[in-house]
């Protein structure tokens, strides 16, 4: 039992210093905070989500927000929003759909920042653009009346 534990102990030994050979990007100091090996990479401490990225998601829900509001107790033509009996906005569909487009960004924001960031804006203006064309066509008889 006594030589299997030295042989165990010379193999690691051997494995660790053939490992620092092979790559030279190891670490072997142990840290008081960290008893395991550490790989010596670059630090980016990158936010998740810049100044852009919130303006983006401001700009999103705006227009999703103007978009809900003019929709709110008229017709809808879209089957993912309606109620299928009176065909009707459906405000929890509607909220819902916003949301799971809002958070398909993000899901994509860690691997493509600049293309969600920019898709955001684009469906915010989409859905502002839709907001002001339902004002204009018809007056919102919603819940929410100013």
């Amino acid at each position: 039992m006594k030589y299997l534990i030295s042989f165990i102990l010379i193999l690691t030994i051997v494995i660790i210093a053939n490992a620092q050979q092979l790559n030279p990007n190891y670490n072997l100091r142990f840290t008081p905070k960290h008893y395991l090996l550490q790989t010596s990479t670059p630090n980016t401490n990158t936010p998740f989500c810049d100044k852009g990225c919130w303006a983006s998601v401001l700009a999103f829900s705006i227009g999703s927000a103007v978009d809900v509001h003019s929709s709110m107790g008229h017709k809808e033509l879209n089957p993912f929003v309606r109620n299928e009996n009176d065909k009707r906005f459906n405000l929890t569909k509607g909220i819902m759909y916003r949301g799971l487009s809002l958070v398909t960004t993000f899901i994509g924001q860690k691997k493509w920042p600049d293309r969600m960031k920019w898709i955001r804006y684009g469906l915010g203006g989409l859905y502002l653009a839709v907001g002001i064309r339902n004002y204009i066509v018809t007056k919102p008889s919603g819940v929410f009346k100013f």
